[in-house]
């Protein structure tokens, strides 16, 4: 889990997908939990969506996620994640952020 930080917050994100090589494969699931800087949460975003390009899908991201290639097809397009993670982000003002990898 990747922390982002700025004066205010902190956003730890987890993010699942079809499987390990970020330019074939596609997100299933990103979750995020927010933190005021003493740790305290004060946040939680979870969403699912279907693959753009289903055709690489890994089995053994599978056993780590645990969504079914077929459950894949119900989930929301990314689009209407990316929509629901601004309004998420919308309600913590963020500026600016320092990634820390």
């Amino acid at each position: 889990m990747k922390s982002l930080f700025n004066n205010k917050y902190r956003f730890f994100i987890d993010v699942e997908t079809t499987g390990f090589d970020p330019m074939r494969n596609d997100i299933v699931s990103l979750a995020m939990i927010v933190t005021d800087i003493d740790g305290t949460e004060i946040g939680e975003f979870y969403e699912t969506c279907r693959p753009e390009f289903n055709k690489f899908y890994s089995t053994e991201a599978e056993e780590i996620h645990g969504f079914k290639r077929s459950e894949l097809e119900k989930f929301q397009t990314p689009r209407e994640l990316c929509k629901k993670l601004l309004w998420f982000l919308n309600d913590f003002r963020v500026e600016k952020i320092r990634m820390n990898f």
